[in-house]
């Protein structure tokens, strides 16, 4: 079987591009993959898996993605790496799939902020929504509607999905999301990583939790939905404040708004802003770190690859008890309420301070749930299985299109010269689509 896989690469600063490189051992072993990419410069030790080619929304090599079998599009909410992807997906059908199943954030950053197109905007929403989407989106438009308010009432994932020939997911509710909206197949897999650092405890972590100062750890692309900001609000108001430190490592919203939070709560002594760094030095540093704090409201219906991370280094975990999170294993994970936010965060760190070995054991329980549960080489299997399950359909879609093209271009032929035109611009669809 022949793939296009259309992402993000390392050395691009999105966990997405690390998803591509940690499954593609296991993927190249099941399929022969063509990686494409808009950047300049890759990981070169990606090619020893999977040819990389430079693609170009514009000019797009029809023939050559025609020779695969299935293109696969990872479509996220970041639209810097996502943008190009998702306009070649609306050009040639594929499966999407959905790191994120709710992408207002990813629409609404390119048509207002990239292009200001406000019209196409609201024209979309109504399109989906309704006639009270397109209200509430001129609300947002011009400042009296929050984005969180549009995230969690109008997702906007049909727009991402709109001509695939389906979709795939990491979690049983983003498979109920889509289903909701979208008829089209859907395929499933638990998000993958690899333990290649082995299922058994690391050592060093028992000597680590015998005395304060207990490092926590934040990382990744920290939006305000990764609820940092309460996050301090706790920790600055709680007494004990000074047996911990903490780390922020990864992209910030606002750096000097996050910078000038922290002074204003007189946390400069316990909080360091280290902002995004190479993967060993941040393997290093969760590898020394006591707790990780990966909370997100509103969730964007995302797996997150970040907690798969965590728990490779048997690290506990602070998560907010929403979407897939909530389902997490409860030996394995602190929940925080998003009604209870600070309460519950103070909370959970009293009773780290009190017991420390208790959170040292849900991180081994952590790392034996990533073992037993996201393997790689299950994760390939399922996506060549469901690339064989849409291919018929693929083939369905096209001859429909070129009917439904066909009977377009030669309803309104009145004279030869327009019939010529008619059938150049039918020829060269044929062309695009079966090449």
């Amino acid at each position: 079987m022949k793939l296009n896989w259309f992402s993000p690469l390392p050395p691009a600063r999105t966990e997405i591009a690390q998803h591509t490189a940690r499954i593609l051992p296991a993927l190249s072993r099941q399929a022969e993959v063509t990686l494409w990419t808009e950047q300049r410069e890759w990981d070169r030790g990606l090619e020893k898996y999977a040819e990389v080619r430079s693609f170009d929304p514009e000019n797009l090599p029809w023939g050559e993605l025609n020779h695969a079998d299935m293109t696969f599009y990872n479509i996220g909410n970041n639209a810097e790496f996502h943008l190009q992807i998702w306009q070649v997906s609306q050009k040639y059908r594929g499966v999407v799939i959905l790191h994120d199943t709710r992408l207002q954030h990813f629409f609404a950053w390119i048509y207002r902020y990239l292009l200001g197109d406000e019209a196409r905007y609201l024209d979309q929403l109504e399109r989906y929504y309704g006639p009270q989407s397109r209200h509430d989106g001129e609300c947002w438009w011009h400042g009296e509607r929050t984005l969180e308010y549009m995230i969690e009432n109008y997702p906007m994932t049909p727009w991402a999905l709109d001509g695939a020939l389906g979709a795939f997911v990491h979690t049983r509710q983003a498979v109920d999301e889509v289903r909701k909206t979208d008829c089209r197949p859907i395929g499933y897999s638990k998000l993958p990583y690899p333990c290649t650092q082995g299922t058994e405890y690391p050592q060093h972590r028992s000597a680590l939790y015998r005395k304060p100062p207990y490092r926590l750890i934040i990382f990744g692309y920290i939006e305000t939905n990764r609820r940092l900001e309460p996050f301090l609000e706790a920790l600055a108001a709680m007494p004990e404040r000074q047996r911990f430190g903490l780390q922020i490592f990864g992209a910030l919203w606002d750096t000097a708004y996050v910078q000038q939070k922290i002074e204003t709560l007189g946390l400069q002594k316990l909080v360091a802003i280290r902002g995004f760094v190479p993967e060993p030095e941040l393997d290093s540093a969760l590898s020394q770190a006591h707790l990780a704090i990966n909370l997100r409201y509103p969730t964007m219906g995302e797996a997150s690859a970040s907690q798969l991370r965590i728990w490779s280094h048997a690290l506990p975990t602070l998560v907010t008890k929403v979407g897939m999170y909530a389902d997490l294993p409860a030996s394995a994970v602190a929940f925080v309420r998003p009604d209870h936010e600070i309460d519950d965060i103070q909370h959970h760190l009293r009773a780290f301070l009190a017991n420390p070995g208790r959170f040292a054991q849900m991180g081994k329980s952590g790392l034996e749930t990533l073992a037993a549960e996201h393997s790689p080489d299950v994760y390939a299997r399922s996506i060549t299985d469901f690339a064989r399950q849409v291919s018929g359909t693929r083939l369905h879609k096209t001859a429909c299109e070129l009917a439904d093209l066909a009977g377009q271009t030669i309803s309104p032929w009145n004279a030869d010269a327009t019939a010529e035109i008619g059938m150049r611009h039918v020829a060269e669809r044929i062309h695009e689509l079966l090449c």
